[in-house]
């Protein structure tokens, strides 16, 4: 089971759940025909690479999609002009898409210790996408789009939690015993 978080351009400047649908679906078609903006795709990869140095920009092979997808390497290069990123092996499976008017962000399930890790850092990678590029949030498993900056990123607080408060509740459940044991 995944998680997943679009973060994205509003045309109309709030968050509202239908557009963020309407972007979150049809996100490929759009790739083609959306303004460019590649200053912006490579600022919020910076910002990405601050929080967190390991994430690994992966680069396109545009003449193999070309290939696969019957296009022309140009046109190949100019519809997948994205930006992925991936979390270092070994670490919670992340991938983040950077597109021009979207961030996907990708969590794959993984062992508790290490993906609560990672959901300090999600809070992080939302936080800096807000304030870089000013986009928005959708969260499809919660159904709601809202603005992460709204009452200084309280919001933020269903992805980032304290550290020591994730640790200690690891530690408790290590300890605690089996519901079938009653002595």
């Amino acid at each position: 089971m995944s998680h997943s978080i679009f973060c994205y351009q509003s045309k109309i400047g709030r968050p509202l759940k239908e557009e963020a649908l309407f972007l979150v679906k049809n996100q490929l078609e759009i790739l083609g025909n959306c303004e460019k903006n590649v200053a912006m795709q490579h600022k919020i990869v910076s910002a990405i690479s601050e929080i967190h140095p390991g994430m690994v920009v992966v680069p396109f092979n545009h003449a193999v999609l070309a290939l696969v997808q019957e296009l022309s390497p140009e046109e190949a290069a100019y519809l997948y002009d994205h930006i992925d990123m991936y979390s270092p092996e070994g670490e919670t499976p992340v991938q983040l898409s950077v597109l021009h008017h979207l961030v996907t962000i990708t969590i794959e399930s993984w062992p508790l210790k290490k993906s609560d890790q990672f959901f300090i850092y999600l809070g992080k990678f939302i936080k800096a996408i807000r304030e870089t590029a000013g986009y928005f949030v959708y969260d499809p498993q919660l159904d709601v789009a809202f603005d992460p900056s709204q009452d200084n990123y309280r919001r933020l607080m269903h992805y980032i939690a304290e550290e020591e408060h994730i640790h200690q509740g690891i530690i408790r459940e290590k300890h605690a015993k089996p519901w079938y044991k009653f002595w």
